[in-house]
């Protein structure tokens, strides 16, 4: 989890704060990426390839490679238009769907262990959401606010606890 929103942050610098185009971002992070992926799948998975004596069939792994071509600059699209941290609720969003996929249609089973974990996940990302949201709100003071048109400041206890360990 750290290393993708590690990837998300340094591709939204590229995308938005450097302004590069998809392609262009993709340029400069598939070489460290294509580096890393390499030397682990050759400690990893480099031997039972070896131990099958026949080379890899060459069309499934140039369909997966074309496949993740399209899935790194869909990324670098939705990035580009959105934040890391979209983004990684996106994903979040997304392995939470897989994970009851898994587990309604194909009878996989889960721990309680699992379940509480994807639950504080999904709060913590929920409440960070929220107190980034609030921080950039400005604040009203809620005697001179109309009550029907904006929404009350966020609470100042909060941003008081909050607020100094949510800034870079």
């Amino acid at each position: 989890q750290m290393l993708e929103a590690t990837r998300c942050v340094a591709t939204q610098h590229f995308l938005q704060g450097l302004r590069f185009s998809p392609w262009e971002a993709a340029y400069y992070m598939s070489p460290p990426t294509a580096a890393c992926l390499g030397v682990l799948s050759a400690a990893l998975e480099g031997p039972r390839i070896l131990a099958l004596g026949t080379p890899p069939p060459v069309l499934p792994l140039v369909t997966c490679s074309v496949l993740g071509l399209g899935i790194n600059l869909a990324n670098y699209l939705v990035l580009k238009h959105c934040s890391s941290l979209a983004m990684k609720l996106l994903l979040s969003a997304r392995d939470i769907g897989l994970l009851a996929w898994g587990v309604v249609a194909l009878g996989e089973g889960i721990s309680a262990q699992q379940c509480v974990g994807y639950f504080v996940s999904v709060l913590a990302f929920l409440a960070y959401s929220y107190f980034r949201a609030c921080e950039a709100r400005p604040a009203v003071p809620l005697s001179t606010a109309p009550t029907s048109k904006v929404k009350p400041a966020c609470r100042e206890p909060a941003e008081r606890v909050w607020t100094p360990l949510l800034r870079r």
